[in-house]
């Protein structure tokens, strides 16, 4: 199936199965560029090892709780080992923000593995802590999808 690229700033405007249909992870791309520059080893971690959501070979991959905000990515090299959650925009939505809380104090121990969210522009990855981001709530604008599903706009 061919995806359509949507103009710069009009993707978030389809509705939810249009989004999904014609989303192209750029964003996974340029963060593994960023892990080679810097020296990071990384591990996709996706369960459902599929682009496409609509034909994932687990079934009702989308009813299966926490295990479906798996990060990312684990990456690692000789000082630190990371799992790291990779957003496309600097939009974050409400349920998204509190399971990736809830990953992180349920499988980090902060002595050794860390946990980060990754925002891959064009022209930056900018990284960012939990407590980074809930730090920045109080200066995001909220909104929502047509479906409902409140965001946050973060300042990045």
């Amino acid at each position: 199936m061919e995806k359509k690229i949507s103009p710069k700033g009009e993707h978030n405007k389809l509705n939810y199965d249009d989004r999904i249909k014609n989303y192209v992870d750029f964003s996974e791309q340029r963060f593994i560029e960023y892990c080679q520059k810097h020296k990071f080893f990384y591990r996709k971690l996706h369960l459902n090892q599929s682009d496409d959501i609509f034909t994932c070979p687990i079934p009702h991959w989308g009813k299966l709780g926490l295990l479906t905000s798996m990060p990312d990515f684990f990456v690692y090299n000789d000082r630190e080992q990371i799992f790291v959650e990779v957003k496309a925009s600097n939009k974050i939505k409400i349920r998204d923000l509190k399971s990736y809380i809830s990953w992180e104090k349920m499988f980090c121990d902060p002595k050794y593995t860390k946990y980060r969210i990754a925002f891959c522009f064009a022209d930056k990855i900018v990284m960012k802590t939990t407590d980074q981001i809930l730090e920045l709530i109080p200066q995001s604008k909220m909104s929502s999808y047509h479906e409902g599903n409140k965001y946050f706009i973060l300042p990045l």
